[in-house]
């Protein structure tokens, strides 16, 4: 697959380390997806998502909103943030138009950063209103 996916803390599971590999298509998205959601739902505290997309500059074609929304929405109560790290133009407007169209309760726990360390700090310092999915 090209999209590995591991626990970026083994000891703590509090962060999934989503790595994006040059040539992942929407079918490797759902299987992510499948599987990211049963981690987070395997803990019983809030679980962010590093999504790190410095290996793909390219997203597959199709409706990338949609695909987005449909992954995130079936996401458990504990999911906290999602950052994606990258510094790709074309990531970054897709994040931020992601974050308009769907601002709660998708959106508003999307994130960008351009480093692993901004995103942290991002985790570190996230207080929920709620938990919400």
């Amino acid at each position: 697959m090209a999209i590995d996916i591991r626990w970026y803390d083994e000891d703590e599971k509090t962060i999934i380390h989503q790595i994006y590999h040059k040539g992942w298509t929407w079918d490797d998205f759902y299987i992510m997806r499948d599987t990211t959601r049963d981690m987070i739902a395997s803990q019983f505290h809030i679980v962010h998502i590093l999504a790190d997309f410095s290996d793909s500059m390219n997203l597959p074609k199709g409706n990338v909103m949609m695909h987005a929304k449909n992954v995130l929405s079936i996401y458990p109560d504990n999911w906290g943030l999602l950052v994606a790290v990258n510094n790709s133009y074309m990531i970054a407007a897709m994040v931020n138009m992601f974050v308009r169209v769907f601002p709660a309760p998708y959106g508003s726990k999307v994130r960008m950063a351009s480093t692993d360390v901004e995103a942290l700090d991002m985790f570190n310092t996230y207080q929920p209103d709620t938990m919400t999915s």
